[in-house]
């Protein structure tokens, strides 16, 4: 059901659940989705309740494998529902399927938050794998403002872990370039 009806599903699960019950199911049913986004999340109450924010970052997840432009788009277009931290999710499974059209996709966004998390999904997605790419990437991009230093951070964590020689020298330059300003 979750697969082929997931509203259904969900309706299914909010009739069920015991009083007191939490939503933790709907991660479930998110995780297992293959049509139906757009109207399941709609169908979400808010974050508030106990694990409905799990559920949302799954079904963004399962829409960003089938379909991440679309993904995108809807977390973009309901900023009044969907918070701008959930664009993370999109892009980093996005990041998976194709990483170019992802990373061009972010580079054109203009607002500064949905940037921001934007990079932060890539930074999810390449930290550890392509940590190199990552750094290089953030490095060198302008507009993601106070946010730099905290996504180099998190490329740094992982990448010292694999190579901490380059990953080292990286942090070296990249303090000589700051100290040098």
């Amino acid at each position: 059901m979750a697969r082929h009806s997931p509203c259904e599903a969900f309706r299914v699960y909010q009739t069920n659940l015991p009083k007191g019950g939490d939503y933790s199911g709907l991660a479930v049913i998110a995780a297992n989705m293959t049509t139906e986004f757009g109207e399941f999340l709609a169908m979400l109450p808010t974050d508030e309740r106990s694990l409905v924010s799990k559920a949302r970052d799954q079904a963004l997840k399962s829409w960003g494998s089938r379909n991440p432009l679309e993904a995108a788009k809807y977390v973009r277009e309901n900023s009044g529902t969907i918070q701008p931290s959930y664009i993370k999710s999109v892009i980093s499974t996005w990041m998976e399927s194709d990483p170019n059209a992802a990373i061009a996709w972010v580079q054109k966004e203009e607002d500064p938050v949905y940037r921001e998390n934007s990079f932060r999904g890539i930074v999810e997605a390449w930290k550890g794998t392509e940590s190199a790419k990552a750094w290089e990437l953030v490095l060198n991009e302008s507009g993601i403002g106070a946010a730099k230093n905290d996504l180099l951070k998190k490329i740094h964590a992982e990448w010292i872990k694999d190579d901490p020689n380059a990953a080292e020298a990286a942090r070296v330059r990249y303090q000589a370039s700051m100290d040098n300003r």
